[in-house]
């Protein structure tokens, strides 16, 4: 059901070039929900929001995801997620790999992409556990 409350939501900025073919063929295989365009002189920047299906892979009810990406210079910029809170069981770093993981698999980002932007992520997950001194 799509009324299900989404109560969680987590924004990852990634600003890497993807192979556009391949996300467009890996957005064939999701349930898109809506999809914006928005048009200026040197981006053509589109939004895509679908639900994801699959209950096993998300570790319960499946998140909806917003890419914004640029059509013009082929890059990923955001993916927003929303999640039940109650729902889910998984981190925000085990969202960002699964995500992560799924572009790689589709071929959007390089296998060496999935390694940094993984690695990138870790810095910043430690960066913000450290305590305010």
């Amino acid at each position: 059901s799509t009324s299900v409350y989404l109560n969680l939501m987590l924004r990852y900025t990634f600003n890497v070039p993807i192979n556009l073919k391949r996300l467009e063929d890996m957005l064939t295989y999701k349930y898109v929900e809506y999809e914006d365009l928005e048009l200026e002189e040197s981006t053509t920047v589109k939004k895509v929001i679908y639900a994801e299906t699959d209950v096993l892979k998300w570790r319960g009810q499946p998140p909806r995801i917003e890419l914004e990406f640029d059509q013009e210079i082929h890059f990923l910029l955001k993916a927003t997620f929303w999640l039940n809170r109650t729902e889910t069981r998984l981190t925000t770093q085990a969202v960002h790999e699964i995500f992560v993981t799924d572009l790689a698999l589709a071929k959007v980002i390089t296998l060496n992409q999935q390694k940094e932007i993984l690695k990138r992520q870790a810095v910043v997950e430690e960066e913000e556990e450290a305590p305010a001194s």
